[in-house]
């Protein structure tokens, strides 16, 4: 995917996260808890295209292949994106505990929800685009 193909499909990731929550809204829901996965989820995305430019990088050059560990350094970079989604994951927890005690399976729901959604929606427009079947960018 170019640079520009990730803003466009950005702009229609963050229109639909804004619809999304504003529909969560009009039912009564916790839409915010939504808004904060969705964030994070896409803060995460970026967080491995950050490891993947790294990795295309160090196999330009010469010096820095030799002594690059690929396998501990990708666990690195995948615990630290799980440490991200637990410390998060436990912040939203705890403010659910602190205001909305009776709706904290919503909340937590509300927040895993759009972690799942994006990862999935990122490997389908990748996926169309290997194919040549996304006309749309």
């Amino acid at each position: 995917m170019t640079r520009k193909n990730q803003f466009n499909y950005l702009l229609i990731l963050l229109v639909i996260i804004v619809v999304v929550s504003v529909i969560l809204g009009l039912f009564g829901l916790l839409w915010w808890y939504f808004v904060i996965g969705a964030l994070l989820s896409i803060v995460l995305h970026f967080l491995m295209v950050l490891q993947n430019e790294r990795f295309y990088r160090i196999q330009l050059d010469r010096f820095q292949k030799e002594y690059f560990a690929p396998k501990k350094d990708t666990i690195i970079w995948y615990v630290l994106r799980w440490f991200i989604v637990a410390f998060v994951f436990a912040l939203v927890i705890l403010l659910a505990k602190l205001y909305y005690e009776e709706r904290m399976l919503e909340a937590s729901l509300l927040f895993l929800i759009p972690l799942i959604l994006v990862k999935i929606s990122f490997i389908i427009v990748i996926y169309l685009q290997e194919r040549r079947w996304w006309c749309g960018f």
